[in-house]
């Protein structure tokens, strides 16, 4: 009987064990962006926050190539601003 009782103690302690996902997790980051919307597919072993640096890249994109912004670089080109 002492057996038995063992056997279920260290099984209940084992089934109890936090059992972390082995490898990478996946991780998706949505947004708008350009008059459409993205999505990023990440794996990574710890949490991802790349949300700022998205934004950075999207901020710099229209402010180079956006033709719906009246300042951006494209559009001062095209309109012959000699900045």
């Amino acid at each position: 009987m002492k057996k038995i009782v063992a056997v279920a103690a260290i099984l209940f302690v084992m089934a109890c064990k936090e059992n972390k996902p082995e490898g990478p997790i996946a991780q998706e980051f949505v947004g708008n962006a350009i008059g459409t919307t993205y999505s990023i597919k990440a794996f990574s072993e710890s949490p991802l926050e790349i949300t700022k640096q998205v934004d950075s890249i999207i901020i710099a994109f229209n402010n180079s190539m956006s033709t719906w912004q009246e300042s951006s670089d494209i559009n001062k080109f095209n309109n012959g601003a000699n900045d």
